[in-house]
């Protein structure tokens, strides 16, 4: 999602959670854009046919993180995916 002080609303990017401006309980996900940004084509929740939105009708959805990035664990935490076999070992599973 990018701002622009010059023009008139706010850009989407692909993935970003989106919803109405009219009704804050319709949300949805960016699948397409047309027009430069000024049609964008969300696909809705609950719906299985996308729809396309002229850019005003659409706001940023605040329940979601739109800035791209997933949030990463600290480099030393302790991965879920990795076994000690020895604890295994020593339980006498192994």
């Amino acid at each position: 999602m990018n701002m622009c002080d010059e023009c008139e609303g706010v850009f989407f990017d692909y993935g970003d959670q989106v919803r109405l401006t009219s009704n804050h309980l319709v949300t949805g996900q960016i699948i397409g854009e047309r027009s430069w940004g000024r049609e964008y084509q969300v696909r809705l929740v609950g719906v299985l046919q996308p729809v396309w939105y002229e850019f005003i009708e659409l706001e940023p959805d605040p329940e979601f993180d739109n800035s791209g990035s997933a949030a990463k664990p600290p480099a030393d935490a302790p991965s879920a995916d990795i076994i000690d076999l020895a604890a295994v070992r020593a339980a006498g599973r192994a």
